[in-house]
């Protein structure tokens, strides 16, 4: 049986609510994680990392003496992004060298004529550790310096006149107001971020490139959370796998949890909820933008070219659905040929997944031929299956663009009774909705500090 009262409360279950309740317990706070299986968060935003986010988990790991962060490289694989714009294909690998000259290659526009002529100087190796020791500094000094929180200088480069060429060249890029940088720009803050918006910021932008030119990695998030979980238990931390059956919410304060086993009620000081905003609960995020949802599509594939495109991430984007309501969808093949992919539709009112079905499939059969020549239709719509995805998104207005920032002082983790809207007290997210600029970095310094 549970304790009747517990400090804090985590409603969530992933390999993020579960390093809040590990380092909670070590600050020693009673902790309850409740795995409830109507509350996700699992998605692209937490599941592919860049190596900025690699190395700040790392950090993360050695300030809180958590072991499996720590060694977080046994967890993660190498993951190629394969990036369609338009009729446009560009593949990124782990080298953020040949990245950058691809890059470079397919849309020369981005950099120029003496960037790339001071580029072709130099060596790859040399490149790409210069590359990745800026990164490991600029961790080192968020996390482990004076910790002054993220500022616009962050990507500044005394010592590195080619890195501030990279990052100069392709800010000049995109504040052209021409239909490719708005594109791309548009598409970056998508497969990074879980908020986009028309509006530009610089220290955004840098982080953008950061996150396209340096290898990325899937988190195999199953084998992370089993070794989380034997920590937080060792630290004697309580895991439920039940539902919460009723949010004892009374005066706009959370005083107890109702669960739907023979625990019962709850009491709890403080709650943090990891996951996505939805009206399944009486409860709901601050609302500054638009809401996107998603559809997940799994089909088996069969095809002669299927071994060029396993287990990357490919990603479409099209320049006649910008600002519509199907701007994005992506696709990943497992080893079997199982594809899974997401797509994203306005979460308009009264709208359901399914009645966006039908765009899926076109949308995506169409991408996928691109792809796969002469891939038969019939066989592969037979074979789909379809329902609402765990990813979200939120378009934020131009002139909200400055809420995103991350030295904001704009405060997302408060939550407000969906009945009367009133600020909830002794409750807290940390859900997509959580995360400004700069992705999932911003988010983990937030909910990690040091």
């Amino acid at each position: 049986m549970l304790r009747k009262e517990y400090h804090h409360g985590v409603v969530g279950f992933n390999y993020l609510s579960l390093i809040y309740g590990i380092i909670s317990l070590k600050k020693e706070n009673t902790t309850l994680i409740i795995n409830d299986n109507t509350v996700d968060l699992k998605s692209k935003w937490s599941g592919n990392i860049g190596h900025s986010e690699k190395t700040l988990l790392g950090s993360i790991g050695r300030n809180y003496d958590i072991d499996c962060l720590i060694n977080i490289d046994n967890y993660l694989t190498q993951q190629n992004t394969v990036l369609y714009v338009n009729e446009t294909m560009i593949e990124f690998s782990s080298s953020p060298f040949t990245n950058i000259r691809e890059f470079a290659r397919k849309f020369p526009g981005c950099f120029t004529l003496e960037f790339i002529e001071n580029l072709n100087q130099m060596f790859a190796k040399e490149f790409d550790s210069l590359f990745f020791s800026f990164i490991d500094e600029f961790v080192a000094k968020l996390y482990d310096g004076n910790n002054q929180g993220i500022r616009d200088d962050l990507f500044s480069l005394n010592s590195r006149a080619i890195l501030n060429d990279v990052y100069d060249s392709f800010l000049d890029f995109l504040h052209l107001d021409d239909l490719e940088s708005k594109q791309l720009h548009y598409a970056l803050q998508v497969m990074f971020q879980t908020v986009f918006s028309s509006g530009k910021n610089d220290l955004e932008t840098k982080y953008l490139l950061t996150c396209l030119i340096s290898p990325r990695f899937k988190v195999d998030m199953k084998a992370l959370e089993d070794e989380l979980i034997l920590e937080y238990r060792k630290l004697g931390g309580d895991l439920r796998l039940c539902q919460v059956k009723d949010w004892g919410i009374d005066q706009h304060s959370l005083n107890y949890l109702l669960l739907d086993n023979v625990d019962g009620i709850v009491h709890i000081d403080i709650t943090y909820f990891f996951g996505h905003s939805s009206e399944l609960y009486p409860f709901e995020t601050k609302k500054l933008g638009t809401r996107f949802l998603s559809i997940k599509l799994q089909s088996f594939l069969d095809h002669e070219f299927m071994h060029l495109f396993k287990n990357k991430r490919i990603v479409f984007s099209r320049e006649d659905r910008m600002g519509s309501d199907f701007p994005y969808w992506e696709v990943q093949v497992d080893n079997n040929g199982l594809l899974t992919a997401v797509y994203s539709f306005a979460d308009s009112l009264g709208t359901k997944a399914s009645f966006y079905y039908h765009h899926a499939i076109e949308d995506l059969y169409n991408s996928l031929e691109t792809m796969l020549p002469g891939l038969s239709r019939a066989d592969w719509v037979a074979r789909a299956k379809l329902e609402q995805g765990s990813d979200q998104w939120y378009e934020y207005k131009p002139k909200l663009k400055p809420k995103l920032h991350p030295s904001t002082g704009e405060n997302l983790s408060v939550l407000f009774d969906s009945s009367s809207n009133k600020k909830l007290e002794n409750m807290y997210q940390y859900g997509s909705n959580y995360s400004k600029s700069l992705g999932l970095f911003s988010y983990l310094l937030d909910v990690f500090p040091r």
